[in-house]
């Protein structure tokens, strides 16, 4: 004899159904729309490193630092130390001309903002009752430069070595930016080599600091990720030994980390844009 199985009894009207269904759809929309916008977020996702947090407040460097954005009055965040070594002392005539040439050619980088370098350094000087008025280094005749040079507070020490073969030029950037950092950095060391080959450059301040622990982090970031992803993909296929296994969890994993990061992004956007 058999028995009929009993069916169980539908407590969702058609109504009900519909409604549930509506919900689900608008859930997996709604899941799209802000998976869709965290990615596009993404891109203005970026890193900081302070220069201070590496070093103790007390650092020689870090106090050094200070004293020559305060001497300067530097802006931190854009302007970039470049120290330039000569085979000759600067405090010549062809050689003053060629840190001024590199001084204005400098300026054309689409990277640039400003350049200055004690070639195009502006004030007066008086030597033998006369008054020179406008660059220095133009006006005045070479034979007073030593004592211009030992005149002037802000040449000498601090843009002039004692020896006279390595000064400073500052450059300040238009964005403050890793990457265009790099960028800069290769195209003036090409630039440099092709067309200054006596001079040699080495770059200083804030800004290239940064950049250097911004890469340097940003690559062991990188490489911690790839062999965490490996670690953990390995240990999926070990339980689940099926690629449906593997991948659900994944894809999962990728979705709700991509929008926790694409909303850090998009809070930082908007903060930014509201101040």
């Amino acid at each position: 004899m058999h028995s009929k199985m009993r069916q169980e009894p539908d407590l969702l009207s058609t109504k009900d159904k519909k409604t549930v269904q509506v919900i689900n759809i608008g859930i997996i929309i709604s899941f799209f729309l802000i998976l869709v916008s965290s990615l596009w977020s993404l891109k203005s996702l970026k890193s900081e490193y302070s220069f201070e947090q590496f070093f103790p407040a007390n650092d020689k460097r870090v106090v050094d630092d200070l004293h020559i954005n305060q001497k300067f009055k530097l802006n931190e965040k854009s302007d970039v130390v470049l120290i330039l070594k000569n085979r000759k002392s600067w405090l010549q005539k062809k050689e003053m001309s060629l840190l001024k040439s590199y001084t204005l050619a400098l300026r054309q980088f689409q990277e640039v903002d400003q350049v200055f370098s004690m070639s195009v350094l502006e004030g007066s000087f008086e030597a033998n009752k006369q008054l020179y008025v406008g660059q220095l280094f133009e006006s005045v005749p070479v034979k007073f430069w030593p004592k211009l040079v030992n005149s002037h507070s802000l040449i000498k020490p601090h843009m002039l070595s004692q020896s006279g073969t390595t000064t400073l030029m500052l450059i300040r950037l238009k964005k403050n930016e890793a990457s265009i950092l790099e960028s800069f950095r290769g195209r003036l060391k090409t630039y440099t080599g092709k067309y200054y080959p006596k001079i040699e450059f080495e770059f200083g301040g804030i800004p290239a600091i940064q950049a250097d622990l911004s890469i340097l982090l940003n690559k062991e970031l990188l490489r911690s990720l790839i062999i965490s992803f490996f670690i953990f993909t390995t240990g999926l296929f070990l339980v689940f030994k099926n690629f449906s296994g593997v991948m659900i969890p994944i894809l999962a994993l990728l979705s709700v980390n991509t929008i926790a990061v694409g909303l850090l992004a998009a809070r930082a956007l908007f903060r930014f844009l509201r101040e």
